[in-house]
């Protein structure tokens, strides 16, 4: 996956806007293979987005109910 080009521009260039750590909400990704959760994770942080990761359902209860993800990724 790669963020799409714009205006010419290569597609690490057109990516959104440089993070924010203390105000980006994260992308949530709720997996209990540790291998998916180490592949997506990276692959989501070399994006520009900040993720949090969860093993299960109830654990992703509990972090929305802590703080509104931007997106949830699940299987």
């Amino acid at each position: 996956l790669a963020a799409p080009a714009t205006a010419g521009k290569p597609a690490a260039a057109a990516s959104a806007a440089p993070r924010t750590e203390t105000t980006a909400a994260p992308i949530l990704v709720v997996e209990d293979d540790h291998r998916l959760v180490s592949i997506l994770g990276h692959l989501i942080d070399t994006l520009g987005f900040p993720v949090a990761c969860v093993e299960s359902g109830e654990a992703a209860m509990e972090s929305i109910a802590g703080q509104r993800p931007a997106g949830i990724l699940l299987d």
